[in-house]
């Protein structure tokens, strides 16, 4: 049976590709994540961190909207750029946070901006998850009907 959520809905259905190859897509993002690390010292140094946080939400942002492109190279193009953007806002969220915080403060505002960051996150993956088991349910998927 091929899976029908998430990221492997657009392999599916949008590339017509094997369930595994969300593995080559999840890897491409992963490379792009090292490399998003690596340049967003010397880029928060140039930009600072507003503009280091927009432009990784910019590049998550088309990312997300490159992955509905139905071509493998636009949806591997878009699995790195969401590695590379990602990691610029969280570094640049951090460094703000570790800039700005009083000193006797920092611990628990840093736990702060930590909870908040990823409680987003969370909150999008268990959305994302009840949809698609709706939708998986209501298809009949589930009984193992087709």
């Amino acid at each position: 049976m091929r899976s029908r959520i998430g990221c492997a809905n657009v392999v599916d259905h949008g590339l017509h590709r094997e369930p595994g190859f969300t593995g080559v897509l999840s890897a491409v993002q992963g490379g792009g994540t090292v490399l998003g690390g690596l340049i967003a010292g010397p880029l928060l140094r140039r930009a600072g961190e507003a503009r280091l946080s927009a432009a990784g939400g910019l590049l998550f942002a088309a990312s997300v909207a490159l992955r509905a492109a139905p071509w493998e190279p636009v949806v591997t193009a878009a699995s790195l750029l969401s590695g590379l953007g990602l990691p610029w806002v969280l570094v640049a969220a951090f460094t703000a946070v570790q800039r700005i915080a009083p000193r006797d403060l920092l611990a628990t505002v840093s736990a702060t901006a930590n909870t908040v960051l990823y409680a987003a996150a969370i909150t999008g993956v268990l959305a994302v998850a009840g949809v698609s088991a709706e939708a998986w349910t209501s298809s009949g998927q589930l009984s193992g009907s087709r």
